[in-house]
């Protein structure tokens, strides 16, 4: 059994499948302090760290971490290998696409997508849909770099 807790969520997913193929079995791991509801649903290789919540309905995706303290509320989906900081918040029916990063704190308003390959900094509060591949920071949240134009 294996767990890749290191690197972006492209790697994690890339260097499982080649460890799958010599045989290693991709888990979840979940930490004893964590709290998931009967009524979420986990993908495959996951990693949600201590006292971390996940509410009823939520849906995570594959190579997903949800890292120490952070609470994904009811209804909330989390596709695959995107990552949840330290104490991040997301509230009620957010949406986080592919591959992105929730910075420590930062926390996501009801019913707001957050676009694929997208980053939110720490302690920033999102209150509008952030586009694919944007870097957004602050209170309120706003766009401070588009990674489609590197």
């Amino acid at each position: 059994m294996i767990a890749i807790g290191g690197g972006r969520g492209p790697e994690r997913r890339s260097i499982g499948a080649l460890m799958s193929a010599f045989g290693f079995l991709q888990r979840q791991v979940v930490h004893r302090s964590s709290v998931i509801s009967s009524r979420a649903k986990i993908g495959l290789a996951c990693q949600v760290m201590a006292g971390a919540t996940v509410g009823p309905w939520a849906t995570i995706g594959e190579h997903v971490i949800i890292n120490t303290g952070a609470n994904i509320d009811h209804d909330c989906v989390v596709k695959d290998c995107s990552h949840i900081g330290p104490n991040a918040a997301l509230a009620g029916e957010v949406i986080i696409g592919e591959n992105v990063f929730i910075g420590t704190n930062a926390t996501v308003l009801p019913r707001i997508k957050v676009g694929d390959g997208s980053t939110v900094g720490a302690g920033a509060v999102v209150t509008r849909d952030v586009p694919p591949n944007s870097v957004v920071v602050g209170v309120p949240a706003r766009v401070v770099e588009s990674k489609a134009t590197h």
